[in-house]
């Protein structure tokens, strides 16, 4: 399955840094995790160019946080590139 997820925060979230630590092992995915360790002010952009370093994959898909993609998103978004 040549599928992962990158996890880029623009800031520092402990729920969220104890949520994916905790469920980690019960995706068949592997999921990256990185974040801002202080709060540098508005930061996306730089943390999306770490995300894109991390990146072990033909093609990307950047979604943000306040998106809630459809079930079939991915798959979709697979069939939609052919």
């Amino acid at each position: 399955m040549n599928f992962e997820v990158i996890l880029s925060e623009a800031d520092f979230n402990k729920e969220t840094i104890d949520y994916v630590e905790k469920h980690r092992d019960s995706f068949s995915f592997q999921i990256h995790h990185i974040f801002q360790k202080e709060d540098k002010g508005f930061r996306k952009d730089i943390m999306l160019n770490r995300a894109l370093l991390l990146c072990n994959t033909d093609y990307i898909v950047f979604i943000d946080g306040d998106y809630i993609p459809h079930r079939h998103f991915v798959k979709e978004y697979i069939k939609n590139l052919r």
